[in-house]
């Protein structure tokens, strides 16, 4: 025979073991690569829609306690001795007019990262969402007008009591926020007879 008519053995076509191995260690890579990005995805949203939620809650509580803080009616007995700090500056005791005059006590307090509400000594009960909000700390401070800064030039009776409040950070369904510290400084504006502001 000749040489020329000697053929070499054909390579058999189709994918070898090793071209299947080095396959599928590229697709693995890129795979994980892309499972990684979409949880780090997943994460920042549910990290932001948390934080959204939190902010919502704080909003909420704002508005209440200024509804209720701006209707407080001095003691019975008492000139103007409207709010009482109780729990170190985590409570606040006073009492309010409701929508339709009635006169309830009121009671606020920090406990379990939960700020709770009570009326007329009855059950607390939670202000916000425990699952979308938990406070690490709120505080309260009372500023009686009694000092100059506060009276009313010419009148009597000094302006009523101003009240701030300041919640410090949050953990909002597993997900931590940074502290978020909210003031409020809310006063009651109703003129004393005779006086003008």
């Amino acid at each position: 025979m000749s040489s020329q008519g000697a053929r070499a053995p054909e390579r058999a076509r189709g994918v070898g073991l090793i071209e299947l191995l080095v396959g599928m260690a590229v697709g693995s890579i890129v795979l994980v690569g892309a499972l990684s990005l979409a949880a780090g995805q997943a994460q920042r949203g549910a990290s932001s829609q948390a934080h959204a939620l939190a902010m919502r809650e704080i909003e909420a509580l704002e508005r209440l306690l200024q509804r209720l803080v701006r209707q407080a009616v001095p003691a019975a007995g008492a000139a103007d001795a409207r709010f009482e700090r109780f729990g170190g500056d985590a409570g606040l005791r006073f009492r309010t007019r409701t929508a339709d005059g009635a006169e309830r006590q009121v009671a606020l307090r920090l406990e379990a990262g939960v700020l709770g509400i009570q009326f007329d000594g009855a059950s607390w009960q939670a202000l916000h969402d425990p699952q979308a909000l938990r406070l690490a700390a709120v505080s309260f401070a009372v500023q009686d007008d009694g000092d100059e800064e506060g009276a009313t030039p010419g009148c009597a009776a000094p302006r009523p009591p101003r009240v701030q409040w300041r919640l410090e950070a949050a953990a909002v369904g597993g997900v931590s926020i940074p502290v978020q510290a909210r003031q409020i400084q809310v006063r009651d504006v109703s003129p004393t007879v005779g006086c003008t502001p």
